[in-house]
């Protein structure tokens, strides 16, 4: 009862069931569930903690059975992979009579921005995991795949990021609220350019928000 991917991709209603399946990572456990915030929160030192599972994050000890950095590990992969389908398939959908360049590109826009969030994450996490940019037919060339200096992962974040803020709005309407927008991949943008300590252009990404108001952030003043 599957359909199969030569029939898929046909339409602007199969491009927007793509890119809801890339933002519905964003719930899994090892992106902002149960697995992602106990392991974030035990290497604060800040958290008081009772020893046990704590203990071994603080000291940011990490074993590969381990289950909750093996859920973190695996649903970025997830989302770094349906970020490419989308970024790959997307096109098909808007083809001929389906033309529509507007909608098109500004879910392109999206799917950059989630490969962008995925890879931040993943780099940050991880340090130097393979980088996979596209879909692979078959699945054992992603094991064949080697470790990725986090640089070229960061230059690739920054990438994504600057052809997102090229195509997505700096709103949407009121039933499409929490999709991605310009503010956010500016945001994105200035925190990867902090990581690598590029302070200047961190600086004038973070301005796009703070001074240009990009989006309508406002900064909380205490």
């Amino acid at each position: 009862n599957k359909i199969p991917s030569s029939d898929y991709w046909t339409n602007p209603e199969d491009a927007f069931r793509t890119i809801v399946a890339a933002y519905s990572v964003l719930k899994y456990n090892g992106i902002t569930g149960i697995s992602n915030n106990y392991v974030m929160m035990a290497m604060d030192r800040n958290v008081t903690n009772e020893g046990g599972d704590y203990a071994v994050y603080e000291s940011m000890t990490f074993r590969t059975d381990d289950s909750r950095i093996s859920a973190l590990y695996q649903h970025l992969c997830v989302g770094m992979y349906r970020s490419n389908l989308a970024i790959e398939n997307i096109p098909k959908c808007f083809e001929g009579e389906n033309e529509d360049a507007s909608t098109m590109n500004k879910m392109l826009g999206e799917a950059h921005f989630l490969r962008a969030f995925f890879g931040y994450s993943f780099t940050t996490r991880f340090n130097a995991p393979p980088l996979i940019t596209k879909v692979f037919a078959d699945n054992d060339d992603y094991k064949r795949l080697t470790n990725t200096d986090q640089q070229v992962w960061l230059g690739t974040v920054k990438n994504d990021c600057l052809f997102a803020i090229s195509q997505l709005p700096e709103s949407w309407d009121p039933a499409n609220t929490g999709r991605a927008t310009k503010g956010a991949a500016w945001f994105l943008l200035g925190k990867c350019y902090m990581y690598a300590e590029q302070w200047d252009s961190a600086e004038y990404a973070f301005a796009r928000l703070i001074d240009e108001k990009i989006g309508g952030y406002e900064l909380i003043l205490p």
